[in-house]
């Protein structure tokens, strides 16, 4: 091989290589220790054997040099044009097993020619990799190290190109995908133990991801591969495989439900922790249905307002600004420790809730209530038993309202009123477990005539204590008769308000209730101003 004068000169005296030069790329049996030392020491070695005079096997030598488990080398190449400069794409890969979900124990390497940034290449990468590596699958188990890099010599000189969108890419960028396909389809045929190679096509599916998760769901079949490797056509096995794949089925069946019962639309958000999934159901409103999986809530994430994620008050919020996190992806620069010393383990949870990994689960089961209250702050030193009374009676409606709705009874009740001195109020017994506010109404009436003397009321309560299931053994005291007339009558009432709003029927002394003075408190934002309901 005959070489040039800037050749031999390059030969004489090499470039030096930095530190951050060498990028390192890693597979190996998990649990061993990576010789870090063994391949410091060979890299000096390996610089003085590059030599031009090796080139003509190169791409041979690299693919087979990388190979651990594989059986054969993969290697692509491709060629371009970038205006009228002819550009080169060559690449390198390896990988056989245990390679789901997106590459796991993949290498790969891609090289062009093309005067391209770094940031142009990641992107074109990025987008390319979605429908190449990341959509394959060996034997549908994971591991812990992959990586698929491009490099560019910049020696070829063409158009410049300012942005990875520029039409004077689309034959380029075309290309890339033929090369990382390439690669891909070689890994997933070079599987351990793999005797066919099967593509899974998925036609009119809504999005790419509904898409790509029904593949997946075939691919990684256990039926399905039997029946493969057996070359028996059960079609029923992969009809199996779509219907257990996706989230989007289960999802059209609860909007469908949802709607069915209520005549409302709703939003789905699915996702691998609640936050996300709170997140993403506000995503595609008031219909619609969105996933973020897992392996991409932190991706998803990063752009979002902190705000956008459920539970970040004000407070929260001020102090995160304040440590330059405004985005989701923010939260990365600051450490854990921070928000964990101010804010103990809730703020822990926000910092991992903002990359997606929110650790609090889901809670199932529910316990039940040991009280079901209602309270209400009255205008400053009330001293008529007309709006006192008249508060009470809404109290007392709203209490046996929610009882209802939890189909429970209690046959205690804690009534209080406050005023300047603290709380007047007292447990009242009920002969009878009940749910009825004018049942609840008479014993608020009898503690207010025994125990009130007239001082000014700024706040009411009325509290169901101990509330128990419906089906309690009635008593014998109860006027059976009254009690089933009061019980129909309620639940005609919740009815219609559960329909066209609380209290929509009430009581006829509580039809003046939205003439009640309005009441100022500071608690209250944004004004400290809050009508009467």
């Amino acid at each position: 091989m005959q070489l040039t004068e800037k050749q031999k000169e390059d030969e004489e005296n090499p470039e030096k290589i930095k530190p951050n030069q060498i990028l390192f790329g890693c597979t190996g049996t998990i649990g061993e220790t990576f010789p870090k030392e063994k391949i410091k020491k060979s890299i000096p070695d390996l610089i003085k054997k590059i030599k031009y005079t090796q080139n003509k096997y190169i791409w041979m030598k690299a693919s087979l040099g990388i190979m651990t488990t594989d059986l054969v080398p993969k290697l692509a190449m491709e060629e371009c044009k970038i205006g009228n400069a002819e550009i080169k794409i060559y690449g390198v890969a390896k990988g056989s097993g245990m390679i789901f979900p997106n590459m796991a124990t993949t290498l790969g390497y891609v090289f062009t020619d093309a005067d391209l940034s770094s940031g142009i290449l990641k992107k074109l990468l990025k987008k390319n990799i979605e429908t190449t590596f990341n959509a394959i699958s060996c034997d549908g188990d994971t591991s812990t190290n992959d990586m698929v890099s491009i490099f560019s010599t910049k020696k070829i000189k063409h158009p410049k190109i300012k942005s990875a969108n520029d039409d004077k890419l689309k034959e380029f960028d075309k290309k890339l995908h033929s090369v990382l396909l390439n690669l891909a389809k070689r890994i997933a045929a070079d599987g351990e133990g793999a005797s066919k190679f099967v593509s899974v096509n998925v036609l009119n599916a809504k999005t790419f991801i509904d898409a790509k998760n029904i593949a997946f769901s075939i691919a990684n079949s256990p039926l399905v591969k039997t029946s493969i490797a057996g070359e028996d056509p059960n079609w029923g096995r992969i009809i199996m495989a779509v219907g257990k794949s996706g989230e989007n089925i289960i999802a059209n069946k609860i909007q469908n439900l949802v709607s069915e019962i209520s005549g409302l639309s709703c939003s789905i958000g699915i996702s691998g922790d609640k936050t996300t999934a709170k997140y993403a159901a506000k995503q595609n409103k008031p219909h619609g249905i969105t996933i973020i999986h897992p392996e991409k809530s932190a991706e998803t994430l990063s752009d979002a307002p902190v705000t956008d994620l459920c539970g970040i008050a004000k407070g929260i919020e001020r102090f995160l600004n304040a440590h330059g996190v405004y985005k989701c992806g923010d939260m990365k620069n600051i450490p854990i420790s921070v928000l964990g010393k101010h804010f103990g383990h809730p703020g822990r949870r926000i910092w991992l809730m903002a990359q997606g990994k929110d650790p609090e689960r889901i809670k199932t089961d529910i316990a039940e209530p040991k009280s079901i209250g209602h309270g209400k702050v009255m205008p400053p030193n009330t001293k008529s038993i007309k709006i006192i009374l008249m508060y009470l009676q809404h109290m007392s409606e709203m209490v046996g309202s929610r009882l209802r709705k939890h189909h429970l009874q209690s046959d205690c009740f804690y009534i209080g009123i406050k005023c300047k001195k603290g709380w007047i109020g007292d447990r009242m017994k009920c002969p009878y477990p009940t749910d009825d506010g004018k049942s609840i109404m008479k014993l608020g009436r009898q503690m207010i005539l025994e125990r009130w003397t007239g001082e000014g009321i700024n706040q009411i309560q009325v509290t169901a204590v101990r509330p128990k299931a419906l089906g309690q053994q009635i008593d014998f005291l109860e006027d059976t008769n009254q009690n089933t007339h009061a019980r129909e009558k309620n639940r005609v009432m919740d009815l219609i308000n559960n329909r066209y709003g609380d209290l929509t029927i009430a009581p006829s002394n509580l039809i003046k209730r939205s003439s009640m003075p309005d009441v100022i408190a500071p608690a209250w934002k944004p004004t400290g101003h809050r009508r009467t309901v």
